[in-house]
């Protein structure tokens, strides 16, 4: 089929699946690298697609382009935190324009599906539990938003305080 003739809905489709598969071998070798059972992460997360670009500025230092920010998701490649009970964290970062080149980058975010709580391998008598389990999706979630985007912050809500 001439690249032409496909439209965007299919390569958009296409890439996505691939992002997934390229997913659960991450989300695999996380597991292994953790020391977790086998299907720890399973495969019922939510990927969400996101584009952002930032045309050429002649004055990058006028702008933000985006505000600083950490990512609250499972994983954007790099990021972890509740389940490894703070063991790996999310990175702070944001994109900003440059002065010759436009920027777009497509962010494909892996959420859980489920109630998120710290892994037991990761919690004893000596290193109790940092997190309570909460259901991303109307506990967590709608917190960071609020917070404008601060993953730390919205995280405050579920710290277990001894």
């Amino acid at each position: 089929m001439a690249p032409s003739s496909v439209g965007k809905a299919e390569v958009i489709g296409a890439y996505s699946s691939e992002v997934r598969k390229l997913s659960m071998i991450i989300f695999d070798l996380v597991r292994k690298g953790l020391g977790l059972e086998e299907g720890y992460f399973g495969k019922e997360h939510k990927q969400k697609m996101i584009v952002h670009h930032f045309p050429v500025c002649p004055d990058p230092c006028s702008t933000l382009g985006m505000d600083g920010h950490c990512d609250p998701n499972l994983i954007t490649i790099y990021q972890q935190q509740v389940m490894t009970n703070g063991k790996l964290e999310s990175v702070a970062h944001r994109a900003v324009p440059n002065t010759t080149q436009t920027c777009t980058c497509i962010g494909t975010y892996f959420s859980p599906a489920n109630i998120v709580v710290p892994t037991k391998l990761f919690f004893d008598l000596d290193n109790p539990p940092l997190f309570k389990p909460f259901k991303w999706d109307t506990e967590f979630f709608p917190y960071y938003a609020n917070k404008k985007l601060v993953y730390h912050a919205a995280l405050e809500a579920s710290k277990i305080y001894a």
